[in-house]
């Protein structure tokens, strides 16, 4: 049982590995030039992730297809 609890905590620790660190900032001490550069660079990240969103989703229906009778 011991062994279990320990294998247990080990699997969270690897599951901890792959969540995202996110602290908020605070954003009114930026200035309004700073803001806009990094909205900009968020913009820039969603539209990344969409992509790599579609592909994924592509990729998904492909081998669902392949599976269907």
């Amino acid at each position: 049982m011991f062994a279990d609890c320990k294998g247990e905590k080990r699997m969270e620790d690897e599951f901890d590995a792959f969540k995202l660190t996110y602290a908020p900032k605070s954003f009114y001490d930026w200035n309004v030039e700073d803001l806009k550069d990094y909205q900009e660079q968020l913009k820039a990240e969603i539209v990344r992730i969409d992509k790599i969103l579609a592909t994924k989703q592509d990729v998904s229906a492909q081998a669902e297809a392949l599976f269907k009778p």
